[in-house]
């Protein structure tokens, strides 16, 4: 198999809020997160 060259973490993602505006993930390091998938179908 074929090993990764680059390694990525959780805090290198960007996820969008509640109110649709981009979060790194990196603003949580060192804290404990929760987070949940959530999808729904219009």
């Amino acid at each position: 198999y074929a090993a990764a060259t680059t390694e990525k973490s959780i805090y290198d993602f960007t996820v969008k809020d509640i109110d649709g505006k981009n979060v790194s993930l990196s603003k949580f390091k060192g804290k404990a997160l929760l987070i949940v998938n959530v999808a729904s179908q219009w």
